[in-house]
């Protein structure tokens, strides 16, 4: 009985060390997020960034293909 005991705190912990490691990912996620966000909105305010890719005019925007990378 011991022996479970002891495995499943070591369960418990292991999940415990991945949930911690997914919520800083997850919070990483969303402030690189924001900062993109941030950074397009000044593009497109300053006229650098056009349409949904850079140097494409709204008209063209729906018809284009995006890049292939």
């Amino acid at each position: 009985m011991r022996e479970e005991v002891t495995r499943l705190a070591e369960v418990l912990e292991a999940a415990e060390i991945e949930l911690d490691r997914r919520a800083i990912a997850k919070e990483e996620l969303v402030e690189a997020l924001a900062n993109l966000a941030t950074e397009t909105t000044a593009e497109i305010k300053s006229g650098r960034r056009v349409g949904l890719y850079a140097g494409e005019n709204h008209r063209n925007a729906m018809t284009t293909s995006p890049p292939t990378w």
